[in-house]
């Protein structure tokens, strides 16, 4: 009796290790559409990322049409240049 509790208790060990290192993959790994809150949250991570790094061209590319307006990469450039500047 005691050799089939342990053979149960085996199969319930490796059962539990299955589903703890399977459920990242099936609940956070792109099962499903993004949601809006996803692809802003994607999008503000984008552009901040972009900003600290002084890419401008990535930083613009993450506006709207309407918040890129005219000369975006230019004018970013420069913000971030003063930003640069009034650092040091």
């Amino acid at each position: 009796m005691q050799r089939q509790k342990s053979v149960i208790a085996r199969g319930g060990l490796l059962a539990g290790i299955v589903l703890v290192l399977l459920a990242p993959a099936l609940t956070g790994c792109g099962v499903g559409a993004a949601t809006n809150q996803e692809k802003i949250s994607k999008t503000a991570t984008s552009y901040l990322k972009a900003l600290a790094d002084g890419d401008a061209a990535t930083a613009c590319a993450q506006l709207t049409r309407r918040a890129k307006g005219g000369g975006c990469e230019s004018a970013m450039r420069e913000r971030l240049s003063r930003l640069d500047s009034d650092a040091r």
